[in-house]
């Protein structure tokens, strides 16, 4: 089951805290090393592995900077999270210590090859969406054809973002009986 989320503007903690800081942190630190007494189950595998990607890289950089601190600051976190070697808590990928792996991405990236256990869409589409069907077109073909056929089988995809059109993708995936989708005004 996937989930969709549409948030159409928020002060304070708001989607991209939820879902781009919380959700990795809780998917990161909920995976383990397999070892011959503890085989690992599919749900705690799909953990292994995550991939954030946002339209511009800018925007992705900042969130992930903003996971990296939470794991240095948080006791916690720190405790099973905070890698050995500070560069592995990068401006584009992030390796903790206990195996969890966060990788990003922006749109017209290589995402082909990849094949994260979770993937976290944030504020994937821009303004080009409003003017373009051509545009609107394109994003669906890279989340159809490329994002879709990297996740591993049962892992989530959580899409978060400000609609721009009423026929861009998250319109579409409104339609698809397949996804979840939870839509809430602006505050």
């Amino acid at each position: 089951i996937y989930l969709y989320v549409c948030i159409l503007a928020s002060r304070g903690h708001g989607k991209s805290h939820e879902f781009s800081l919380a959700y990795p942190l809780w998917r990161m630190y909920g995976y383990s090393k397999p070892n011959d007494l503890n085989r690992l189950n599919r749900e705690i595998e799909l953990r292994k592995e995550g991939l954030l990607i946002t339209n511009e890289f800018k925007l992705g950089r900042k969130l992930l900077s903003k996971i990296a601190a939470e794991i240095s600051s948080n006791d916690l976190l720190k405790e099973r999270l905070l890698p050995d070697r500070s560069f592995d808590l990068g401006k584009d990928k992030i390796s903790t210590r206990n195996g969890a792996i966060l990788e990003l991405r922006s749109f017209g990236s290589q995402i082909r090859g990849l094949h994260p256990g979770y993937i976290i869409l944030d504020d994937f589409l821009d303004k080009s969406s409003i003017y373009s069907e051509e545009q609107r077109e394109k994003f669906w073909e890279v989340f159809s054809a490329e994002i879709m056929n990297a996740i591993e089988p049962g892992g989530p995809v959580k899409i978060v973002g400000t609609p721009f059109h009423n026929k861009d993708l998250y319109a579409k995936l409104k339609t698809d009986k397949r996804w979840k989708v939870f839509e809430y005004p602006g505050i």
